[in-house]
């Protein structure tokens, strides 16, 4: 899973693209869906920074802008409530399906949603036509799978959580243009693995 690791003091923005928590059939009925999407910061801990269903989300609004310290770890979680009760959370802290994490120009997850064009309308501003991500060069786009723990099924597409983080330096003085570090030299995406 790719982690954000700033060496410096860092601006993070996080933008929550999509909710794909609708009504889901099963057993000829109908029941509601909501999702959450949760931060965590080694400095802080959880906070949630959105619960709810898609009709809640605007995608041109920071869910979140916050200041991330220097070498301080932020993880994402996210999880969904249906029939009742709370499916199992999906989170950055180890390497699982249920997310992944895109850098400008990675390829999209090879899954059956992807191969069949299944893509939803939401996703595609991120992508070129190759299907590979284009956000900026310093961003995370995270896909997040909620509703099945099998990445074999059908209902496996990457697309109930999607939220995109952007990265800015900071400046040392708010009255100047003066830098705290080189962003490029200074701040480091974790590969655990080929997430």
């Amino acid at each position: 899973m790719k982690h954000a690791l700033p060496h410096a003091c860092t601006s993070a923005c996080i933008f929550l693209i999509a909710s794909a928590a609708t009504p889901v059939f099963g057993n000829d009925t109908e029941s509601s869906i909501w999702a959450e999407l949760l931060l965590g910061r080694s400095s802080v801990g959880w906070i949630s920074l959105f619960s709810g269903a898609s009709g809640d989300v605007d995608p041109t609004v920071p869910t979140i802008e916050t200041v991330i310290n220097a070498d301080e770890t932020i993880e994402f979680a996210g999880r969904a409530y249906l029939n009742g009760e709370w499916l199992p959370t999906a989170t950055t802290t180890a390497s699982s399906p249920h997310i992944v994490a895109l850098r400008d120009g990675d390829p999209v997850p090879d899954i059956k949603a992807f191969q069949t064009n299944q893509i939803a309308g939401y996703l595609e501003p991120y992508l070129d036509s190759g299907d590979t991500a284009n956000i900026g060069p310093r961003d995370l786009l995270y896909l997040v799978e909620l509703t099945t723990t099998d990445p074999d099924s059908g209902d496996y597409n990457l697309q109930d959580l999607v939220f995109l983080v952007t990265f800015e330096q900071v400046p040392v003085d708010a009255e100047s243009d003066d830098y705290e570090f080189d962003f490029d030299d200074e701040f480091d995406y974790d590969d655990d693995d080929d997430d």
